[in-house]
């Protein structure tokens, strides 16, 4: 009966997370309950909570798997006090401009239990971590200073992963929220950003409005082109935490009074910078437009 109260509670929280159920947890751990979660000790149940809302409130979907659990009572003790251990596999969805991203963790929880008032209650939770995969970019920015660009688990890769999948990959979505008219969507992938168009700076609103009153939208709601990026050259630092790329684009339209063709080609000068983690764009140079087209279609007026 015991072990099983104490195994509802554990599958109870990994629930409550992915059900953003922050009640639901009260329940389960003491007001004083204790923590430390990988960012260092936490001293109450309302901290436990901030810190996790931290990372899962700007997520998409999570699934925090618990598996492996083993249970023991201080019987001892007079039977009011029990730890348990857990595996967790967690994995943490992207939303909006990060969708199909995706971060997963492998650790272990080990818990600690107090019999308050007839019901099992948490007291102590600390989770260690095994390995992570994927990209913290999907998580909120965790507590203020928290700064997850060292090893995610000892002898383990960065919890950013690979610079070079992550740098591409923001090269790759910018094209795939424009070409399926996501500009809001677009517009996010700047929000940390300055970009160059013409003589003028713009940021991640400015850019948006300058797309909102050019690109053309059709009646299936995109512009019905293609933005293909390709030959892109790197440069990481991965000390600092720093990084820029240089680009081709070339972009292809097809409505239904232009058959398919190349109405644009041009290069992008890209910065990065790595922050909690991910890498994320810091500035884009959009003035180097070389070639064009009929972009009757495509444009209101102005430059892609």
């Amino acid at each position: 009966m015991d072990e099983r109260d104490i195994y509802r509670g554990i599958v109870g929280f990994a629930r409550a997370m992915d059900a953003r159920d922050w009640a639901a947890i009260e329940r389960i751990a003491t007001p004083d309950a204790t923590a430390d979660l990988g960012t260092g000790l936490l001293g109450s149940r309302a901290e436990m909570i901030a810190l996790m809302r931290s990372f899962l409130d700007d997520c998409g979907p999570t699934q925090h798997l618990v598996s492996n659990v083993l249970i023991d009572v201080d019987v001892e003790a007079g039977g009011d006090t029990a730890q348990s251990r857990a595996y967790v596999s967690d994995l943490h969805l992207g939303t909006g401009a990060l969708a199909g991203l995706s971060f997963q963790t492998l650790g272990d929880y080990h818990d600690e239990w107090a019999r308050v008032d007839g019901e099992w209650r948490m007291t102590h939770r600390t989770k260690t971590m095994r390995g992570t995969l994927g990209t913290q970019a999907v998580l909120g920015a965790g507590p203020e200073g928290y700064d997850a660009s060292g090893p995610a688990a000892d002898g383990g890769a960065a919890a950013g992963g690979s610079a070079v999948t992550e740098i591409t990959n923001l090269l790759y979505r910018y094209a795939e929220c424009m070409d399926s008219g996501r500009l809001d969507d677009a517009a996010e992938l700047f929000r940390h950003a300055t970009i160059r168009a013409g003589k003028r700076e713009l940021d991640a609103a400015g850019i948006l409005a300058v797309w909102r009153g050019t690109v053309r939208l059709h009646d299936d709601g995109t512009p019905r082109t293609k933005h293909v990026i390709s030959n892109p050259i790197l440069e990481i630092d991965e000390q600092e935490g720093r990084a820029r790329a240089r680009s081709y684009y070339t972009v292809l339209q097809a409505t239904a009074g232009l058959p398919l063709q190349v109405i644009a080609a041009g290069r992008y000068h890209d910065e990065f910078e790595r922050n909690g983690g991910a890498w994320r764009f810091s500035s884009r140079d959009y003035s180097m437009l070389d070639l064009t087209g009929d972009m009757r279609d495509h444009l209101r007026s102005g430059t892609s």
